[in-house]
């Protein structure tokens, strides 16, 4: 994939992956966001083998009710993945708005751990007009079961197409089954400074549409103009972008931050050094701690413009077991702050939601470090944090963290006699007493530190 030979990653609570420039981490970061994004476009239903989610609904049909056993459902999950993993594969080019020559050769394949499918919700789902439904699906999760029936009269039901029905049924239990497993992610890409400024303008299609009439194009074909309404951009950034014209209506509900975690969100505000005020005209501002001027987007720093979507994100959509994506968090802030994000990252990662992130930063890095050294067990250990300020719920355990480095490595490719060195993703290890062992920036500050110590000691080899 892109500049990657072959790589595998696994997600942890906290999943950093860092490297330098043009190795690859865009193109993991964007194929597992969309993965996640769209997984229930990908999972194939009522298949004849058993690669797909099939479901006998004879019984739905003739007595208006069908009992679905989760565990015969599930007893080929990975091959369910596996066979999604290839559908995804024919659609990367849409994933980072390429095209599809470029990924001809691409294999992507996801896996979970068997036990992981182990979680069953209780619930109910709806489907229906606003004043009757006609289909519910209730989740047992004692029983481990899902009862589908269907409400109302039986010609009512009778009139929709067996097909668009049991493709309901099927999208149905399909969420109800692997929600669980896949968290509902939200990427916060690395062009989020420029979305902020001029997101609610981003409208990728009648901006070329616009283009072409000033250009006096009369051939303007409305076929083709509607067939190409997708905007030929990664999905990172249109799902950023949509975020971002849609911050009204995200505030009209609350995150479960603000009920049980309220510090970590006054952690995030000192890092702003204000907060962000949203008019009753969908007017957007900034409103710094000191100062009574408030400042519209464009007139604030980049640092307000990149932590934008992570704040309404925070305050008004995210819950447990959902995902954070963010490439290169550090984007604009001063070393104080990278730190203090490092630390607020850590306090949700232990709140109940994943954070996923690239970085470039050796701040975050060292400061994910000392709250994974800081969370030992010796006195010595326990005594720092309380004596630098620190608390207890930003102190991270290492086992819930997997780290990797984009770079060279050797690896055995087909159609080689010797193992070659190609670029992939180095798991990096992560001990509880000594942090993490990743040198990605080491090279560079030994070498700043030399050129320095010479210029004001002068070379050792130097005769005086």
């Amino acid at each position: 994939m892109g500049v990657l030979t072959k790589a595998s990653i696994e997600l942890g609570d906290l999943t950093i992956v860092c490297g330098r420039n043009n190795t690859g981490k865009t193109y993991i970061t964007n194929s597992i966001f969309d993965f996640l994004e769209r997984w229930h476009d990908y999972i194939p239903v009522h298949d004849d083998d058993n690669t797909g989610l099939r479901l006998g609904l004879s019984s739905l049909f003739k007595q208006g009710t069908q009992t679905v056993p989760v565990d015969e459902y599930l007893k080929n999950s990975n091959l369910i993945l596996q066979a999604a993993s290839q559908v995804f594969e024919t659609n990367l080019a849409a994933t980072f708005g390429s095209q599809p020559a470029k990924f001809t050769k691409t294999r992507f394949r996801c896996s979970v751990e068997t036990e992981k499918f182990g979680d069953l919700s209780d619930g109910v789902s709806r489907l229906g007009s606003a004043d009757k439904e006609f289909l519910r699906l209730r989740r047992d999760a004692k029983d481990r079961q899902i009862i589908i029936e269907l409400i109302g009269r039986k010609n009512t039901f009778t009139q929709i197409p067996r097909e668009i029905l049991r493709d309901l049924v099927s999208d149905l239990v399909r969420q109800a089954c692997f929600e669980t497993i896949f968290p509902r992610p939200l990427i916060s890409s690395s062009e989020r400074t420029g979305i902020a400024t001029f997101g609610k303008h981003l409208n990728f299609a009648m901006s070329n549409l616009m283009d072409r009439i000033r250009a006096g194009d009369e051939d303007i074909e409305p076929h083709e103009f509607m067939s190409d309404i997708k905007s030929g951009y990664p999905i990172s950034i249109e799902c950023n972008v949509a975020f971002s014209r849609k911050l009204e209506e995200a505030t009209k509900a609350s995150s479960f931050l603000k009920d049980e975690n309220s510090e970590i969100l006054n952690k995030f505000n000192n890092i702003l050094g204000g907060t962000y005020r949203l008019t009753n005209d969908d007017r957007l501002y900034y409103q710094p701690k000191r100062g009574k001027s408030r400042l519209t987007m464009r007139e604030s720093a980049s640092s307000i413009r990149s932590l934008l979507d992570i704040y309404f994100y925070l305050n008004h959509v995210v819950q447990k077991g959902d995902i954070l994506m963010i490439d290169e968090p550090e984007h604009s802030l001063h070393p104080h702050n990278q730190r203090l994000l490092a630390r607020v990252l850590c306090q949700l990662v232990n709140a109940g939601i994943k954070i996923f992130i690239t970085t470039h930063s050796d701040y975050i890095i060292r400061e994910v470090n000392s709250l994974i050294m800081m969370n030992g067990d010796s006195p010595r250990q326990r005594g720092v944090p309380y004596r630098f300020g620190y608390s207890d719920d930003e102190l991270i355990d290492p086992r819930k963290i997997r780290i990797y480095e984009a770079k060279s490595d050797l690896m055995e490719i087909e159609g080689y006699s010797k193992r070659v060195s190609r670029l992939t993703l180095v798991p990096v290890i992560v001990d509880p007493n000594f942090g993490i062992a990743a040198k990605v920036f080491d090279t560079e500050i030994n070498e700043m530190n030399s050129i320095q110590d010479e210029v004001i000691w002068g070379s050792s080899n130097n005769d005086h």
